[in-house]
């Protein structure tokens, strides 16, 4: 249950006779009008049921000085959800709202009629109005409680479950432009306790209302953790795989070739077997072409796509081309590619032969490296290739000969192999999780 759900629930347990004790010192409701037959949900003994219609007056008149100032309240300045909260900022000459806008006086309830305001909670009690008064959109309906009731427990009623399930079903209008109207609105039945029950209802909710907005601020820290924690723990176990400590060291694999020479700064210690080199030492960075706005064309019979940046991960538009380039400028299925600019990181490619942007490097693997175990290290190594050499004010990008010359801890071909096979697998089970 989230914090929503909880609120609800306190809400729907306030006008059912659930949330506070029923007292032998508190008088019994008295009755008004016909007794009901069918009662849309059992309440206490000494409540009573009653219309909205006798609990108010709807819409009342409001008069002011026309030079004088009164607060003024659009929509939007009132929060959706369970918050008495409202902004009253806005202010404006009497003479200028007092016709054709919905008219409030301090204690005055307003709520939203139309959909989806409606659903969004969006109600409040009006309070420091400017000159006690204010004005606002025609789709406000105001109430102005009497003495049977406490315009707090009015508000959790207006808010309950059971309130907005009986305004919807009672809808009017076409789609998009659904509201409450004001008969149907009068129609509702709402359950009455004494003037103290409600108090110590309105008292019990506020104490709740806290404590729900804590279990919000703490239940939404809880939900970037979780949303978080797939990708983290992704990240820790390739971190893991780079430095040698997510799979074990076999006897029986040989070391690294260690004629190469050793970058100067070695960040983290290494396996035995292993060996520090330059990305450029088994890899080579293909650059992908540039285009002018006139060589990228629509689809057509004998072009071929070109593969931009936002292709690689996310947009489903594509160019064409038709030009004849040489066979380095195209990609095709598995080869390992990387974006350098703007969005960042690797890919083994599997959309077919594309001729691949500028922004894109093709990456060549040597002998002495597998093409997936050097995607995982990309992907492991993209925010600090980023972080490392990222260059342009307006557009970040990563440069060529930086990246060559970052330090690749090598592990063996054949432990290459087995990290990848052990990254996939628990990837896996973090995805199926």
């Amino acid at each position: 249950m989230d914090a929503k759900e909880l609120m609800a629930s306190i809400l729907q347990s306030a006008i059912s006779g659930k949330l506070v004790p029923q007292l032998e010192s508190e008088p019994e409701v008295l009755t008004l009008g016909e007794l009901l037959q069918d009662e849309p949900f059992s309440i206490p003994p000494k409540w009573k049921w009653k219309k909205l219609s006798d609990i108010g007056s709807f819409n009342p008149n409001i008069s002011l000085s026309d030079e004088k100032e009164a607060t003024f309240l659009p929509m939007s300045a009132i929060s959706a959800g369970y918050e008495n909260k409202v902004d009253l900022s806005q202010k404006r000459l009497w003479k200028n709202i007092k016709s054709g806008y919905s008219k409030f006086a301090n204690g005055d309830i307003i709520l939203a009629k139309i959909t989806p305001c409606f659903q969004n909670l969006k109600s409040v009690i009006c309070q420091n109005l400017m000159n006690g008064v204010g004005a606002g959109s025609t789709e406000f309906h105001v109430i102005r409680p009497n003495s049977l009731i406490n315009n707090e427990y009015l508000l959790i009623f207006l808010k309950s479950p059971y309130f907005i399930k009986y305004g919807v079903k009672n809808f009017t209008g076409t789609a998009g432009q659904q509201r409450i109207g004001t008969v149907n609105l009068k129609k509702c039945l709402i359950p009455i306790p004494s003037i103290a029950e409600q108090e110590r209802i309105v008292d019990r909710v506020r104490e709740l209302s806290t404590l729900v907005q804590s279990f919000q601020i703490e239940d939404e820290k809880l939900r970037i953790i979780r949303a978080s924690f797939p990708c983290k723990l992704k990240e820790t176990i390739l971190q893991q795989a780079m430095q040698g400590k997510l799979v074990p060291q076999l006897e029986s694999e040989p070391s690294v070739d260690r004629s190469f020479r050793e970058p100067q700064k070695i960040p983290f210690k290494i396996p035995s077997k292993w060996a520090w080199v330059k990305f450029s030492d088994v890899a080579t960075l293909l650059n992908g072409r540039a285009y002018s706005k006139s060589e990228l064309l629509e689809n057509a019979p004998g072009r071929t796509p070109v593969l931009r940046v936002g292709n690689l991960f996310t947009k489903s538009s594509w160019y064409y081309s038709d030009l004849e380039l040489s066979s380095d400028k195209y990609c095709d299925n598995g080869d390992l590619l990387f974006a350098w600019s703007a969005s960042f990181g690797p890919k083994i490619w599997d959309g077919g032969k594309c001729i691949y942007h500028y922004h894109i490097w093709k990456v060549i693997c040597s002998e002495l490296v597998d093409r997936e175990w050097l995607y995982f290290w990309l992907l492991a190594m993209t925010n600090e290739l980023k972080n490392r050499s990222g260059r342009g004010s307006t557009m970040i990008h990563i440069t060529k000969k930086d990246t060559e010359q970052v330090p690749l801890a090598l592990p063996p071909i054949e432990e290459q192999r087995r990290i990848v096979q052990t990254i996939k697998s628990l990837f896996m089970f973090i995805e199926a999780l």
